[in-house]
Parts: C-alpha cells; sequence; structure tokens
C-alpha cells in the first residue's frame, strides 16, 4: 500500500469520526421525552441510540460478520469499554443499555473487523 493511500484512508476515516461528532446529542434536558438517533457504521450495520435521562439504549442491526466494542467517555479523554466484543445474534441486533445515568456522556463504537485501524464513532448523550 502506497503513503498515498495510507494518507487518503486515515484522512477517510478522520473525516467519518469527526461528521458523527456533528452528530453528537446534546447534555439532557429537562424532558421525560426520549430523542433517538441512528447513525450506519462503515460496514452498513446500524447504530440506534435512544436516549432519555435515565438511560442510553445502543443498539445494532445488520449483518455483519464484525464484532464491536462500545467505548464510553464523559470527557473524550479517558475511555470505559462497556462491551469488548458485541456480535450480532441470529436476529441481527446486540442491544447494550447503560443505565448509568450520567449527566453527559460520549459514545464510540469501534469495529473489530479485519482492518487493522478500527474506525472509531464518537457519540455523546
Amino acid at each position: 500500500m502506497n503513503k498515498h493511500r495510507i494518507i487518503h484512508l486515515g484522512l477517510k476515516k478522520w473525516t467519518f469520526s469527526l461528521l458523527l461528532g456533528l452528530l453528537a446529542f446534546g447534555p439532557f434536558e429537562e424532558s421525560a421525552q426520549a430523542r433517538r438517533h441512528r447513525i450506519v457504521l462503515p460496514d452498513g450495520v446500524k447504530a440506534d441510540f435512544d436516549i432519555t435521562q435515565q438511560e442510553a439504549t445502543i443498539t445494532l442491526r445488520g449483518t455483519s460478520k464484525n464484532s464491536y466494542q462500545i467505548e464510553a467517555s464523559e470527557d473524550l479523554r479517558q475511555w470505559v469499554v462497556l462491551r469488548n466484543r458485541a456480535l450480532l445474534g441470529n436476529t441481527g441486533t446486540f442491544t447494550y443499555v447503560d443505565n448509568r445515568g450520567l449527566p453527559k456522556c460520549f459514545y464510540r463504537i469501534i469495529i473489530n473487523g479485519n482492518s487493522t485501524a478500527p474506525l472509531r464513532s464518537p457519540l455523546r448523550r
């Protein structure tokens, strides 16, 4: 792989992360209404986020042989692994519920596929 291709792939991954960062969720509002967001990961899997004041539900839907690592951070510096190897089951879904009730939290999904440098998807509750 030549140097130009490596730089292009790195830029593509960086811009994807930036785009997801722009789609970030704002801090909690004083509302009982859930907020729903959907992003499509580079491998075609849909990531649905249902956010309430008490919890965030992350649901992965699709068909993929990849596994996913779900991480969370309160400050974008220190990340906590919520789920190390999430796999889509026979139904094509995987659901994780974060019920820690943090006032603000960023989420990212790392694709643990065949790539040597996984894509990171920062999302904020």
